[in-house]
């Protein structure tokens, strides 16, 4: 899993630091490769000197200005139409304004249920349960109550983000109906779009269309600042103190170990941004490219801890071809999604206008046609990108628990990987689900060290009267 999460920040911070350096090369004509290296220098710089404590210090500053980026749009965006009831209008005639999509199919890129399912299975749930810089986030609190706090802060820090990036596009929608600049060729990737409009809206404001670049960056470096530290703070524990009596030259101090957490820092910092190379050749669609990396290595990794928490019968066979098949079968059918890229009629692409732009005259609808030729496997490559994760989970949880039915199970299972959460359960389940060792058979054991009513986690104070009061 650890091989996994690395490879998983590699690829992801490559394709976030792409995108605001099309904004930044979209508002001020710098090259976009020139950004690239300056961003990430330094946000490497910092989190190699600062840590955990840097990253989490600039995120809370960063969050701010991204916050004041989107403002900055909304707002202007608000007072341009007389107030957002004719933004939301002109959405909602244009079609962009869904609120009753609950048809099951999965081609649909955006529906209800491509949200909840995909999301929970594929992209947030993995991120906010299984993740190490999640996680290492929240053992850094200083308790129970802490924690709490800043996980559900952190939900609605993520709900607000979310929709002021729906009020962005309501507003780029409103601004450009009959004129898409796409279309119209004034801008050559769809990814460009916003930063053109916060220079096209405040190009009589000398400094507004910067605030908006601002924070764009605000959310790429608390982004690259957190997965670099993660990254690094991986390797080491997983890696290298497991092994550091066999490593030769290296004496394992706690000032070595801080030497080697910032060298770290600076290789992994410096592959992700020769990685974001690669990044050019996606086209369009960034924001998609990086959810649906994380929907396929997230799913199944989600996938695993559901079975480990769960599922005491899945065995260590089950749990490891079960990841393998669940995330080739997601990467499978993403590679397949970009050699056979679904029609319109499968993706439902809205049409998109050039009728009052000053270079054309003519409405374009721009919905890319199915090739007769295509194989009719390709029809199962339009599964929407929001379904890859929940694809790549259902797979390895339906193939861990048949390999470990068929594979020998553990004889006896440690008392502390035992949950019995299935309670409710009739006997002969329980016994099955938790191979035959029931909480109550080894709670009474004398040589059982696990004393299930000691709750209080060792990662907290065990003074802290608050924590034990509330288990």
């Amino acid at each position: 899993m650890s091989v996994v999460f690395i490879v998983q920040n590699i690829l992801y911070i490559a394709i976030v630091v792409y995108g605001p350096a099309l904004a930044l090369e979209t508002v001020t004509g710098l090259d976009r490769w020139t950004a690239v290296w300056v961003s990430g220098a330094v946000c490497i710089f910092y989190t190699s000197i600062g840590g955990l404590k840097a990253v989490v210090w600039t995120d809370t500053l960063q969050i701010l200005l991204m916050f004041a980026g989107f403002l900055s749009i909304i707002v202007d965006g608000a007072l341009n139409f007389g107030g957002f009831s004719e933004i939301i209008k002109r959405a909602d005639e244009g079609g962009r304004l869904i609120w009753n999509d609950f048809r099951g199919d999965v081609t649909r890129r955006h529906s209800f249920w491509s949200i909840v399912f995909g999301g929970t299975f594929g992209v947030w749930g993995a991120f906010f349960c299984v993740t190490q810089s999640y996680t290492q986030r929240m053992m850094a609190c200083r308790s129970r109550r802490d924690m709490r706090i800043a996980v559900y802060g952190g939900y609605i820090g993520i709900v607000i983000i979310l929709i002021f990036a729906m009020l962005t596009g309501f507003v780029a929608y409103a601004s450009y109906q009959c004129c898409d600049p796409i279309n119209a060729g004034w801008i050559s990737s769809r990814d460009q779009l916003i930063p053109y409009l916060a220079v096209d809206r405040f190009k009589n404001t000398p400094g507004a269309a910067s605030l908006f670049v601002i924070g764009a960056y605000g959310g790429t470096l608390s982004t690259v600042s957190s997965g670099i530290n993660s990254m690094a703070t991986v390797f080491i524990s997983d890696f290298i103190k497991p092994n550091e009596n066999s490593i030769k030259f290296f004496n394992p101090t706690e000032k070595n170990y801080t030497i080697l957490v910032k060298v770290a820092s600076v290789i992994f910092g410096v592959i992700c941004i020769a990685l974001t190379y690669m990044v050019e050749s996606l086209g369009d669609g960034i924001l998609q490219a990086a959810l649906s990396i994380n929907g396929m290595l997230g799913g199944p990794t989600l996938a695993i801890f559901f079975m480990g928490a769960l599922m005491p019968p899945v065995n260590k066979w089950g749990a490891h071809i079960g990841w393998f098949v669940g995330a080739s079968l997601a990467v499978w059918t993403y590679i397949g999604s970009q050699i056979y890229p679904p029609s319109g009629e499968q993706t439902r692409v809205l049409p998109r206008s050039t009728f009052s732009c000053n270079a054309s005259q003519i409405e374009i609808i721009d919905i890319p046609i199915e090739d007769e030729n295509d194989p009719p496997i390709a029809k199962m490559y339009a599964l929407s990108y929001m379904y890859l994760g929940t694809f790549a989970f259902i797979g390895c949880l339906v193939v861990g628990i048949l390999v470990s039915l068929v594979t020998p199970r553990e004889k006896k299972l440690k008392p502390e990987v035992i949950r019995n959460v299935f309670s409710f359960a009739p006997p002969r389940f329980q016994s099955f689900i938790t191979c035959g060792v029931h909480p109550e058979s080894y709670e009474d054991d004398p040589d059982n060290d696990f004393k299930r009513e000691s709750k209080v986690n060792p990662v907290f104070n065990e003074n802290d009267s608050e924590t034990a009061s509330e288990l």
